[in-house]
């Protein structure tokens, strides 16, 4: 069972995962659930409150519904990381919930392309270690990479 957060990296992630079998998909992105769509896997919608800027459910229902699942891994989204704040978004709705979903899995993925780094958003949604695995892409600066080494956090660099 996993969870995929909202944000086009997620959407990319659901891209690989059509023709995946036995696997339970929670998430809270309506392109997600689009992309999910007619394929052999088990796809769940956190439900909630539709934020029609992102096209994510979120709210008291979300967070139900995750409650509802033992989740193996998360793979979460970011507006900004820093290794001052951690992991940050835009939005204190969606913050929350990516907060929760860290908290309900037994392993959470960040991933997050190198823009992100060294910039925070307005919202925490927590430290890094809160997640056991970054993945990035090969524009991060050195900067960043050896600080998420150093905090004991595996790193994984994809080449674009």
């Amino acid at each position: 069972t996993i969870v995929l957060n909202i944000g086009t990296t997620a959407l990319e992630i659901a891209k690989n995962l059509r023709n995946v079998e036995d696997l339970t998909v929670l998430t809270n992105s309506i392109p997600i659930l689009n992309q999910l769509a007619n394929t052999r896997l088990n796809v769940y919608s956190l439900g909630g409150k539709l934020r029609c800027n992102e096209l994510a459910l979120c709210g008291s229902l979300a967070f139900k519904a995750l409650n509802d699942f033992c989740v193996d891994k998360a793979f979460i989204g970011a507006g900004g990381v820093t290794l001052e704040n951690g992991i940050t978004d835009h939005n204190l709705d969606s913050a929350e919930l990516c907060s929760a979903i860290a908290k309900r899995s037994r392993q959470t993925i960040l991933v997050a392309d190198s823009s992100k780094f060294g910039k925070d958003a307005s919202v925490i949604i927590g430290p890094l270690s809160s997640v056991e695995t970054i993945i990035t892409d090969s524009g991060i600066s050195e900067e960043y990479a050896e600080g998420v080494r150093q905090a004991g956090i595996e790193l994984i660099i994809v080449d674009i």
